[in-house]
């Protein structure tokens, strides 16, 4: 059995070392938060996850030496983040399909947190995020100054003891190929154009003409409503969608994980 760590390191110092205390490990992905070329984050900001990067880099070397492999992406790009970890999956459940992969979901921002629980839906036999729970936060104590820097920058914005909890995560509605190429083609299209059925059809390669391609079309577009996928802005009779954003993420996600 593979057994996977994903833990991203951000103002966190004890809160990514006792990942390891919870859970079996053949192999670490330990991510470093870094700027993306539309978001350039505040340089104190990075000077302190950095800082605490290179901490835990260096004293987990020396016990997990080659079952250790540091990536970048940036904690607040949707697209780096799915692309990050889409990319670790992939990898590992080719080699393994019935590989553990345990994500510390604790360490970092909320949005690596909801884009983790999206990708877990996907995979609900590997994938298990978790979180690592404590009382002993630091910030109250820094705002209040009874705790020094020296404090923060050994532990990070919070202490143990902590106790780990797993995150159900729901499987995937899984949606016919002909929804998907819906959602494709108003996906690469302008994201605020809407379409009618007729056009929808035809982007397909379908005659409109035909009943039952009508009628196989106007079935999916109800269902990606129902999903929320898309939105059905009416016009009297006459149906014009666009993709929302939840779609929007969908299709980033099963590009990205090949599904």
């Amino acid at each position: 059995m593979s057994d996977i760590l994903i833990v991203p390191v951000g103002l966190e110092s004890d809160r990514v070392i006792e990942s390891v205390q919870f859970v079996p490990i053949t192999k670490i992905y330990i991510l470093q938060d870094t700027d993306s070329e539309d978001n350039q984050k505040e340089p104190l900001l990075l000077k302190y996850t950095d800082k605490f990067f290179k901490k835990i880099l260096d004293r987990w070397k020396l016990f997990y030496k080659k079952k250790l492999e540091p990536m970048e992406t940036d904690f607040t790009n949707q697209d780096r983040i799915i692309d990050t970890i889409s990319t670790i999956v992939l990898k590992e459940i080719k080699k393994n399909k019935a590989c553990k992969i345990y994500i510390n979901i604790s360490t970092s921002t909320k949005l690596f947190g909801v884009i983790i629980c999206n990708i877990s839906s996907f995979f609900p036999r590997n994938i298990i995020p978790f979180y690592l729970s404590t009382s002993n936060y630091l910030l109250p104590h820094i705002i209040e100054q009874k705790c020094t820097i020296e404090e923060f920058e050994e532990h990070g914005l919070t202490k143990g003891p902590y106790s780990m909890v797993q995150i159900p995560v729901l499987p995937h509605i899984e949606i016919k190929s002909v929804a998907k190429q819906i959602l494709n083609e108003i996906y690469d299209a302008n994201k605020n154009e809407s379409y009618n059925l007729h056009q929808i059809t035809e982007k397909l390669g379908l005659n409109y003409g035909e009943q039952k391609y009508r009628q196989k079309i106007s079935y999916w577009v109800k269902k990606l409503e129902e999903y929320y996928f898309i939105t059905d802005e009416r016009e009297g009779n006459h149906h014009n969608v666009k993709i929302s954003d939840k779609g929007r993420l969908f299709v980033k996600l099963i590009r990205a994980l090949k599904k």
